[in-house]
């Protein structure tokens, strides 16, 4: 069971939850307790609530060792884990090509729903065993370059990860254009140049590569790669 919206978002903004290991086994615990009680992840100030007593229970810390373990990612699922040629292969086909529909078996996200909430226009599906998260979207904002059957959506991004990084395991292959999360801000600015966006605040670098947006983001020093995107263009 994937955590909905609510889980994942308080996760990522409450500083305590920021040790890996906590943040998985709360992932188990909420996840046993939505399986019970599914409408308790339904509201973001009870997420918040359950998260922060769990922090400074006794049960939680007892689980640690065994869920750090079982969150390793095993050699059978590695194995399965997609190519950047083949993630960005799928990018811009719709959610039943059979080019995104076996890319997302291997990321074992086969059986997730893929529809977009009311009022918004993206939807991401996390696979953090292999270190990548996609993102679908309505395709109304984009210049289509295949088939988009009505009422699907397109695969608009790829994400790949770095050991920790938002929960992920590190992605196990080459990154896109070269790049190694051992990379350095610096570096990478050799190799693509002056970047056509720069966060003001986040250490973020953006360029255009292979008719893609390529996003970068690094570690706090700059001293290494944290995330790395490719992503399609917009139509306007």
């Amino acid at each position: 069971m994937r955590l909905p919206f609510a889980a994942r978002s308080w996760w990522r903004t409450i500083p305590q939850l920021g040790q890996r290991k906590q943040r998985l086994e709360l992932t188990v615990l909420l996840q046993s307790s939505a399986t019970r009680h599914p409408s308790t992840l339904d509201d973001p100030k009870r997420v918040r609530k359950s998260m922060l007593g769990l922090l400074n229970t006794k049960r939680s810390q007892r689980h640690v060792v065994g869920l750090t373990q079982n969150a390793a990612l095993n050699p059978e699922s590695r194995e399965m884990t997609p190519s950047t040629h083949e993630c960005l292969e799928a990018l811009g086909r719709s959610n039943v090509d059979p080019k995104v529909v076996s890319l997302l078996d291997r990321l074992d996200l086969a059986h997730q729903k893929i529809k977009l909430k009311r009022g918004d226009f993206d939807t991401a599906l996390d696979a953090p065993e292999h270190g990548i998260d996609v993102v679908f979207s309505d395709p109304q904002s984009y210049v289509l370059t295949h088939n988009s059957p009505e009422g699907s959506l397109i695969l608009s991004c790829v994400f790949f990860f770095s050991e920790g990084r938002e929960n992920h395991c590190q992605y196990p292959l080459d990154l896109p254009a070269g790049l190694t999360f051992s990379a350095s801000r610096d570096e990478v600015r050799k190799l693509f140049g002056t970047p056509e966006f720069s966060s003001p605040i986040l250490p973020v670098d953006r360029w255009t590569w292979n008719g893609l947006k390529l996003a970068v983001t690094f570690v706090e020093s700059q001293s290494s790669i944290a995330r790395v995107s490719c992503s399609l263009p917009k139509g306007w």
